[in-house]
């Protein structure tokens, strides 16, 4: 073999061996790409489910947690409160409503109420723990009062039923009264009155100013001429 001969394969040999080392260091940057492609996308996979559990989890708290949402800026709202006491007597009573909103601070024991309900024992008995008296009312927890407004309907366990557009009952004193005109019914007839008071834990009704009365006769559900009290 002559020495050209020789030196021809040693060159052949070098481009071969460089030629393999660039495929060589190719394949390997291809291989780094892949497996940096492959973190990015695991990366981005743990990402989306973390983030996916964090709003689950955000989302089930909410629906298990019945906050209070601030509303109007005043105070908050509070979906079904409830508030219970005592009277003077100790009579317990439990105050519901379907929502209520606190008011803000220099007013802090006065509470707005949607629906209210209370089951006490001024009250008439009924299917039901409470009935909804009003739309509307005002808790004073500190005076221990319950003021009510529109469509008041109140039924004491002495058989009088009372339709007014506002009512205030007096826990503390067990008592109701209203200042509006009242139609008052029971089992013996109706009374219309410019208001009234419920007192002496329910066993002493007053109605007062234009007192008008319309009794039934012999229990019979006949009604007699309706009579004017001074």
């Amino acid at each position: 073999m002559t020495s050209a001969t020789v030196h021809h394969l040693r060159s052949y040999d070098a481009v071969v061996a460089n030629r393999r080392a660039r495929s060589l260091e190719a394949a390997r940057r291809r291989t780094r790409f892949v497996r940096a492609l492959r973190g990015v996308l695991v990366f981005g996979l743990v990402v989306v489910a973390a983030n996916a559990g964090i709003q689950v989890l955000r989302s089930g708290l909410a629906e298990s947690r019945p906050a209070p949402v601030a509303v109007g800026g005043e105070g908050q709202r509070i979906v079904n409160p409830r508030f219970t006491g005592r009277d003077a007597d100790g009579a317990p009573f439990v105050l519901t409503a379907d929502a209520a909103v606190r008011r803000a601070a220099g007013a802090a024991t006065l509470t707005d109420l949607e629906r209210p309900a209370l089951d006490y024992q001024l009250l008439g008995a009924t299917d039901e723990a409470s009935v909804v008296l009003a739309d509307a009312g005002v808790y004073d927890e500190a005076a221990q009062q319950l003021s009510l407004s529109g469509d008041v309907s109140l039924e004491t366990r002495s058989g009088y039923r009372f339709e007014t557009a506002t009512a205030t009952i007096l826990l503390e004193e067990s008592a109701i009264v209203g200042e509006a005109p009242v139609d008052g019914r029971a089992e013996w007839g109706a009374v219309k009155a410019g208001g009234f008071e419920v007192r002496d834990d329910g066993r002493r009704i007053i109605f007062r100013d234009d007192v008008r009365t319309r009794f039934y006769v012999d229990g019979a559900g006949r009604p007699a001429p309706e009579e004017t009290q001074p």
